[in-house]
């Protein structure tokens, strides 16, 4: 029972939010055989549905309905289980301070992570990918809320388990050993070798690690602080763009934040008990559920949560509607256009229009009643000095708009929200794009073509109505290219006055940090922003870890389960039917089908040998029979009848049977003396498992022995009833 305890104490029943069922999903890929791929003829290539299984098989659990069915008495799940435990995907922010101006983040590690964006190769990135997940996944652990489940497979080898929240427990792997991770991360070896080495990898270069791994004592653990701060800490509200910002790269506002975080610390170091072959927690640190209850409630009472919860369509990281966010914010709200200064930016030079040929357009009119020479009489010249490139501020406005939103479409997919660019990089960015032939394109349709075309209609009107009407392919033909031409040297831009003309509405470091916020909100979600800020509602967890008591009792576990199932289903409600993971049944199902392959033969010798048994008893009776014939005459003519004859030899197997199990049984809890001492608890060291026999598994033992014997005696004592008196006494 202990055996099977600890067991499951490492593979509970799962239940979780997004629910899988493994089952159909691998019938309907084909990994496993249903009936149906049995009965069907290999003749054909039938498609396996591996996409549709897996999406198909998916599905998302109510698990606010089904805790309400758990902790009501309805259920009766409690008297099968040790316990039942509740999560909620909440993620501590951990950190330790290195000093008084520096810190570092371990948890969520992202040392790592950082490293797999600056990969320089697909096998790199694996592995990194790989290491992340690791790292983050196995350094700090909750611990159950029943400490039943863990506290007896573990010895305390320095300090105390975690009394309340602010305690924390190392918890080593079975040889005693920490994570070189761990350590970085507590600072016992210096992060920046780490980070060093992460370098070096990530470049490609050797990386050079000591051979001889570093010991510690259990004190040098103990008393280790870290701080806690909850995750709505790490946004500020900006009531300009009413939005807020992401304050993580900003080292004075996280240093400030880290300083005033919730003090945790190393209260004990434990590792599993060599009698146990089966350990519960995962290597790393734990801390209690309380810690996590914790962060719910300050996450609750948190601003940034409660405005999240009053505008569920709308994302406070970004202003926008979620699925709206490709614009984070109002670009005309960003900047400020000085009116004049911009005008100063923009010049033109009519002069470049002077000296057109125009004899080429007089041989192209030749076929039409135009008069040719009224066109060169045309001043273009003088036309394109009374262009006055006058600029509204809506024009202005509408112009730098449509640069900076051209700008950003073209660096937002290269900035890393890791690592965002400075200021002066962003304004040298966009200048250069504004000079760029888009940019200056971008300006000429808001600018120059609409002034240009608009004078020349205004002070030559008849003749534009003429031309437009006989000569307009002439005109093309003709001066188009020149136009065009010339065009381009027609305006300049001066990057100085421009770059002057535009002021930023906030400094370098707060607009850093808001498109920190807004290239790492990406595609987020409702559900995605309260999680990312440590809420949850304790009636609704994100996973159920149900401990039974033993195999028989996961048994009875999951038929509480199937039944809740088949009651939703009858109800109509489906979507509350619930898909859980049975880690063990996973893992034992082969085993079992081998075990049971063995069970069967086994059973097969055992039958043959009964029945062979059975005969050598009937043929040791009969001779016996044979042997007492003369005895069997004198007790017949005494007055013995055939039934008293038949009862002194089932008489006789019965006691035979009667001794053969009582020795058997006997031998049995002998042997199983030198059995358990020497080899269950010396040779394969396990003091903890005993092999015994049960009382009724005994008495079922004889009283089996007795039933062999009694049939295997029934023909011989027959044989000895049947037969004659006067022969038998004949008989010498």
């Amino acid at each position: 029972a202990d055996i099977q305890e600890e067991t499951l104490s490492e593979y509970p029943l799962t239940i979780s939010r997004s629910g899988i069922d493994f089952v159909s999903m691998m019938e309907s890929s084909g990994t496993i055989p249903s009936e149906d791929d049995k009965e069907k003829k290999s003749a054909e290539v039938r498609e396996s549905p591996t996409i549709g299984a897996l999406f198909s098989g998916n599905k998302t659990n109510d698990l606010k309905s089904f805790k309400t069915f758990l902790d009501s008495k309805k259920s009766g799940i409690k008297k099968h289980a040790n316990a039942v435990e509740y999560k909620y995907n909440i993620t501590p922010h951990i950190f330790r301070l290195t000093d008084e101006s520096h810190y570092r983040q371990i948890n969520p590690d992202t040392s790592l992570s950082k490293a797999m964006t600056g990969a320089s190769s697909d096998s790199y990135a694996g592995t990194f990918s790989s290491m992340g997940m690791m790292s983050m996944g196995s350094l700090f652990n909750m611990l159950p809320a029943q400490k039943s489940l863990y506290e007896k497979q573990y010895k305390v080898m320095a300090g105390h388990w975690p009394k309340d929240e602010s305690e924390c427990v190392l918890v080593l792997s079975g040889e005693g050993l920490v994570t070189d991770l761990c350590l970085y991360a507590l600072g016992l070896k210096d992060p920046a070798e780490l980070d060093a080495m992460i370098d070096r990898y990530v470049k490609g270069e050797t990386v050079e690690t000591s051979d001889k791994p570093a010991t510690y004592k259990y004190k040098d653990f103990l008393g280790i602080e870290l701080k806690l701060v909850n995750a709505c800490d790490l946004y500020e509200y900006d009531s300009q763009y009413n939005l807020y910002v992401d304050k993580t790269d900003n080292v004075a506002f996280m240093l400030d934040k880290v300083k005033q975080g919730k003090t945790l610390s190393i209260a004990g170091v434990v590792r599993p008990k060599e009698t146990d072959s089966i350990s519960m927690l995962m290597p790393g640190i734990g801390y209690l559920p309380s810690l996590e209850q914790t962060i719910m409630v300050e996450s609750a009472g948190s601003d940034i949560v409660n405005k999240q919860l009053d505008n569920p369509e709308i994302n406070v990281f970004t202003g926008k509607k979620f699925g709206d966010e490709e614009s984070a914010f109002d670009v005309a709200s960003l900047i400020t256009v000085d009116e004049d200064a911009m005008k100063n930016a923009f010049k033109f030079n009519p002069n470049v229009f002077s000296g057109l040929d125009l004899s080429s357009v007089a041989g192209s009119l030749s076929n039409f009643n135009v008069d040719a020479s009224a066109m060169e009489a045309i001043d273009l010249a003088g036309i394109a000095k009374q262009i006055n490139v006058d600029v509204s501020t809506d024009g202005i406005n509408q112009m730098v708009s449509a640069l900076v939103n051209a700008y950003m479409a073209q660096v937002s997919p290269t900035i890393d929200p890791e690592n965002p660019p400075d200021m002066n990089t962003l304004l040298t960015g966009f200048v250069n794009f504004a000079m760029s032939g888009q940019g200056q394109a971008i300006m000429a349709a808001h600018a120059g073509s609409a002034a240009l075309s608009g004078t020349i209609a205004k002070n030559s009107e008849a003749v534009m109505q003429q031309f437009m009407a006989q000569a307009l392919p002439a005109i093309s033909s003709a001066i188009g290219q020149q136009l065009s031409a010339r065009m381009q040297n027609a305006f300049s831009f001066d990057a100085s006055a421009f770059e002057k003309a535009i002021k930023i509405n906030m400094d370098a470091k707060t607009l850093q940090d808001m498109m920190t916020s807004m290239a790492a909100s990406g595609q987020a979600s409702y559900d995605d922003n309260l999680r990312a800020l440590g809420f949850a509602q304790e009636d609704t967890p994100s996973s159920v870890y149900i401990y039974p008591k033993d195999f028989e009792h996961k048994t009875a576990i999951t038929k509480i389960i199937d039944k809740y199932n088949k009651r939703m289903e009858k109800a109509g409600e489906d979507d509350k039917v619930i898909t859980y993971t049975d880690a063990v049944a996973a893992l034992m199902g082969s085993v079992t089908d081998i075990i049971d392959t063995i069970s069967y033969v086994l059973i097969a010798f055992v039958a043959i040998s009964l029945v062979v048994s059975s005969i050598m008893i009937g043929i040791i009776t009969y001779i016996s029979v044979l042997e007492r014939t003369k005895e069997i005459g004198i007790l017949r003519a005494i007055g013995a009848s055939k039934r008293n004859i038949s009862q002194v030899f089932n008489a006789e197997t019965f006691i035979t049977g009667l001794l053969a199990g009582l020795i058997g049984v006997g031998i049995s809890l002998l042997l199983l003396i030198p059995a358990n001492a020497i080899l269950l608890h010396r040779v394969f060291n396990h003091p903890d498992v005993t092999a015994y026999l049960q009382p009724v598994s005994g008495l079922i033992l004889i009283i089996l022995s007795v039933i062999l014997t009694l049939i295997g005696g029934l023909i011989p004592s027959r044989s000895a009833a049947k037969k004659d008196p006067v022969l038998a006494l004949r008989t010498e």
